[in-house]
């Protein structure tokens, strides 16, 4: 690597926002409600994370109702579809409905019991019929969840697209440095296609979905003649992921995240003897060392296998080997390092790559970025140059770490 680096200088304001578990809570139409009528109920998880977590309810919940005192047991069914996953920093709701008691009148305390996290309650005010009729001459008026939605912009409601399933995969970068290809980005991303089911594990329900990704990383020797791009590797893959809920306690420093399996192609698209390809088959579970939610050690050992011929790179499980440890230490909203390293498959061509990714966070123009720094040496820093060793550093911003 030579010696010479630009100075990157970054002014960065952080505004760390914690994370943490999916937090539910219960909205009730708005009334006034009336014994004998049918209330319509929200049951509605938060994420404050930075990743999507599972959301699993079920279609008919046991509750009671507190009034008059005395208790009175209640079944509340579902009148929307379950939702299996909460978006990052985002929500998700389904809808019940709760018939009350022909009695019912004054204020009302409803509990309801959820089989993987604590009692939801709720306070209903119930009136006499002649404020209901009185009611009913007025405009009907806005629910919780639509009140939530109404800063909503007005093209949202032409939908064009599935946004709601695309997903983050490998890390997204553009950084910059001083070797002979200046510049190196990678974007990557899942695009869930199909949930095959939520079933019980050992720590609990999982979702198991049926993914396609893409990955595009490319060097480009960006100072020089007509700026040409020096090799781009292109991965697309598919893929099957096993998602383990997050818990709502934890009691051990281990935490089982799940697995993913797949198929992933990859080459540069070139032709002649700068041409390069092939096909591999994964494994790659995922855990955790440490507190969720605090600084702690996520952990992703990778094993593959090769399928078919590799035409021009035959030699190249000497380089790529069968396997390679991932792992990076940080926590949610603090800055994380990570680590990845591989070797020969007769452990002589040892390679690593070091990945710190600093939250940057601009409340005046609501940028949320990183600072991204990279080292690699090693072989394999591009697909038409495995066989050659290379040391790089490079730094520049993050989308996705």
């Amino acid at each position: 690597m030579r010696t010479r680096f630009p100075l990157v200088i970054f002014l960065v304001a952080v505004l760390s926002s914690r994370g943490g578990e999916v937090a539910r809570t219960l909205f009730v139409s708005q009334g006034p409600h009336v014994g004998g009528q049918t209330v319509r109920l929200e049951l509605v998880a938060l994420n404050p994370a930075g990743h999507e977590v599972a959301f699993t309810t079920e279609s008919t919940l046991q509750g009671t109702l507190a009034l008059q005192g005395r208790s009175v047991p209640v079944t509340v069914e579902s009148a929307g579809a379950a939702r299996t996953a909460v978006p990052a920093h985002g929500f998700a709701a389904r809808a019940y409905l709760l018939r009350l008691p022909q009695d019912a009148n004054g204020e009302a305390i409803l509990t309801l019991t959820v089989s993987d996290g604590p009692a939801l309650r709720t306070v209903l005010t119930l009136e006499p019929a002649s404020a209901v009729r009185a009611a009913a001459s007025q405009p009907p008026q806005v629910g919780p969840i639509e009140r939530l939605l109404a800063t909503a912009p007005a093209v949202s409601a032409v939908s064009r697209n599935f946004t709601g399933r695309f997903l983050p995969n490998l890390p997204v970068y553009f950084i910059y440095g001083d070797e002979d290809q200046a510049a190196k980005f990678q974007f990557s991303f899942d695009y869930r296609l199909a949930t095959i089911s939520v079933g019980a594990g050992d720590a609990g329900p999982a979702v198991h979905t049926l993914r396609v990704g893409y990955t595009q990383r490319s060097l480009w020797d960006i100072e020089g003649r007509s700026s040409p791009f020096y090799d781009t590797s292109y991965m697309p893959e598919i893929a099957f992921n096993r998602d383990q809920r997050l818990p709502v306690e934890q009691s051990s420093v281990f935490t089982w995240l799940g697995w993913r399996a797949g198929f992933q192609h990859e080459s540069n698209g070139r032709e002649g003897l700068d041409s390069r390809s092939m096909n591999t088959v994964y494994f790659r579970p995922r855990f955790v060392l440490g507190q969720l939610g605090s600084w702690a050690f996520v952990v992703l050992p990778e094993f593959q296998a090769y399928l078919g011929s590799s035409g021009e790179n035959a030699d190249i499980k000497s380089y790529r080997g069968y396997g390679k440890l991932r792992f990076y230490f940080g926590r949610n909203d603090r800055p994380t390092l990570m680590f990845t390293g591989w070797t020969g498959k007769d452990f002589d061509h040892a390679s690593y790559q070091l990945d710190l990714a600093v939250p940057v966070r601009l409340q005046w123009l609501r940028l949320e970025s990183y600072f991204y720094a990279q080292y690699f040496n090693g072989y394999g820093e591009s697909l038409r140059a495995y066989r050659s060793p290379s040391e790089s550093l490079r730094a520049g911003f993050g989308l996705v770490r």
